[in-house]
């Protein structure tokens, strides 16, 4: 074999073998306060339809365009007693919801400031504390906490949401069918149509001592991961 073409051949096997490792390997940068993050604990993110990407962290609600972060307060609607920020979700109608430790606030697709929705009371109390937000139907947001879940009906006043309380604090929801599944720490319940009652599922089989730490339904089946029990299929 000629010169060139074992030259070649090395050639070929050596950018094969970098392309093959390059898709393999993860590509991680760190970001902290230096680069213009509020604080260095994110609790919370997500992406809009516009690709930005939002992070909630225990210091305030920022944007990150790819190149720089924009932090998000009073001037754009975040008037809080407190700027950690727990929750972060994007609606089927594009909207952004942030929950803080004492409030709910919304970003309307169309508008460039956000919207005080709703409020709680008493800014210490743990059973108000936002586990999760979730798509309830294409109408409803409904917003999960250790006490129960708000109803928020997206085509009407976002100041009065429905309150459903539940035995036991509300983690998630997951989708199996078409029947809404919510997850408490140990328990499972539906939501019937036009009920304010949450029905405890089969699911209760569930000894009593367990502890549920998340929830997945996929190919029609509920994964629930538990603490100290392993894994419930």
């Amino acid at each position: 074999m000629r010169y060139w073409q074992v030259a070649l051949l090395s050639l070929f096997f050596i950018l094969t073998d970098v392309l093959a490792h390059s898709r393999d390997s993860l590509h991680i940068n760190n970001y902290g306060i230096a680069d213009g993050l509020p604080d260095s604990t994110i609790n919370a993110i997500a992406q809009d339809s516009l690709g930005f990407m939002w992070f909630g962290t225990d210091d305030g609600l920022v944007r990150y365009d790819g190149v720089k972060f924009k932090k998000y307060n009073a001037a754009n609607g975040l008037n809080n007693r407190t700027n950690k920020v727990t929750q972060i979700f994007v609606d089927a109608k594009d909207n952004l919801w942030v929950t803080f430790d004492c409030s709910i606030y919304v970003l309307f697709a169309d508008e460039q400031s956000f919207t005080y929705v709703h409020g709680f009371a008493d800014i210490n109390a743990i059973n108000k504390s936002v586990n999760a937000i979730a798509q309830l139907s294409p109408n409803i947001v409904t917003v999960l906490t250790s006490q129960g879940a708000f109803l928020f009906n997206t085509n009407f006043n976002y100041n009065n949401p429905q309150f459903i309380t539940s035995p036991t604090p509300l983690i998630d929801l997951v989708q199996i069918n078409d029947t809404q599944y919510f997850i408490g720490n140990n328990e499972v319940y539906t939501l019937p149509a036009n009920s304010n009652t949450f029905v405890t599922t089969d699911a209760a089989v569930l000894p009593d001592e367990v502890n549920i730490t998340s929830a997945l339904s996929f190919n029609n089946l509920l994964y629930i991961g538990t603490q100290t029990h392993g894994l419930f299929i």
